[in-house]
């Protein structure tokens, strides 16, 4: 299959997948020697916040914890405002739905295209206090054409320790250079985006804790800070959380590739390829999404939630591999 689009690359990527999330899962090994539950980070870079992005101001608004699945909208337009405190201590943030406080991704590395548009962030915190997360799958192939997630609230409180603890790291301003010889090849980049102080502070750093002993100073700072992120409830407290539940997005992004009959996989045994028809009704036909396209869950949720990773799509008398995933606050087509 050409442009990398393979089933079988989509399958060594599925089967190497769980080993890979174990390696990465707390952003790498913390190589500053801590034990089980490392602290705080409190020393970093220095900078100012030139450059920056302004992130939205606009009135917040009050999301309650629940046990039933949680429906969010994150193409929402809601005014958004900063919060803030008599004493002035409380960090400012945006407030809307679609808005990024905290996103905890890994991006690029080995994967095929299909692979790498269909990924989801570890940790991903809305202005609205939601905590979206990836569910857990089983590693039965094929695996759900669409990864699910989880929702679960997050406190004010236990949002300003977050970012308290990057701004005590020294991570909301300009980024360091956090480049490094390292003899690693193919390893995705660990990518944290903080969207505070009425700016958004991306850091990206290849291969962010599989490197020993050449890990930087910075590098370490930054390892330090994901691996908390990415266990909120352990570093930052239960109490902060709600309950986890399933997230039911209101629209999915999607990315079609023409393939031909010979570019299928044809099994002689167990789990075989099928082909579907793309409704019309979804409105976006899949030749328009080449890149990528947003499709209504009203329309589409169903065909993408019955559909597996070895369900092909036909439209206008094409064939496509489709790559899909739930719209999440702050992504873009």
């Amino acid at each position: 299959m050409g442009s990398g689009l393979s089933r079988r690359s989509l399958l060594l990527a599925v089967l190497a997948a769980p080993a890979l999330t174990a390696v990465l899962a707390a952003c790498g090994d913390n190589t500053q020697g801590a034990g089980a539950n490392p602290p705080l980070p409190t020393a970093g870079t220095t900078g100012d916040t030139a450059g920056t992005t302004p992130a939205s101001t606009d009135p917040a608004s009050t999301v309650p914890a629940s046990t039933d699945p949680v429906v969010s909208d994150p193409t929402s337009t809601d005014a958004t405002s900063t919060p803030g405190q008599d004493d002035g201590t409380a960090i400012a943030h945006p407030t809307g739905a679609d808005d990024v406080v905290v996103r905890l991704a890994y991006v690029g590395g080995f994967v095929p295209p299909n692979v790498a548009f269909a990924s989801l962030p570890t940790v991903l915190i809305s202005g609205d206090g939601l905590v979206y997360t990836e569910a857990v799958h089983t590693e039965i192939y094929p695996g759900p054409l669409v990864p699910t997630m989880n929702v679960r609230t997050i406190t004010e409180v236990g949002l300003q320790k977050v970012l308290r603890a990057a701004d005590d790291a020294h991570l909301l301003r300009t980024p360091p250079d956090y480049s490094a010889q390292l003899n690693i090849a193919d390893a995705p980049d660990t990518q944290l985006i903080l969207g505070a102080k009425d700016g958004t502070f991306v850091h990206q750093a290849y291969a962010l804790g599989l490197a020993d002993p050449a890990e930087t100073k910075d590098r370490n700072v930054l390892n330090g800070v994901c691996i908390q992120i990415a266990d909120l409830e352990q570093y930052f407290g239960a109490d902060i959380l709600g309950p986890d539940a399933p997230f039911v997005p209101t629209a999915y992004r999607v990315q079609a590739a023409p393939v031909t009959p010979e570019q299928m996989p044809v099994a002689t045994e167990g789990p075989t390829s099928r082909t579907v028809a793309w409704p019309a009704e979804i409105g976006v036909p899949l030749a328009s999404a080449a890149t990528c396209a947003v499709v209504q869950a009203a329309t589409a949720g169903m065909i993408l939630s019955d559909a597996d990773q070895l369900t092909y799509f036909t439209d206008a008398g094409v064939t496509y591999l489709v790559a899909a995933a739930p719209l999440l606050p702050g992504d873009r087509c």
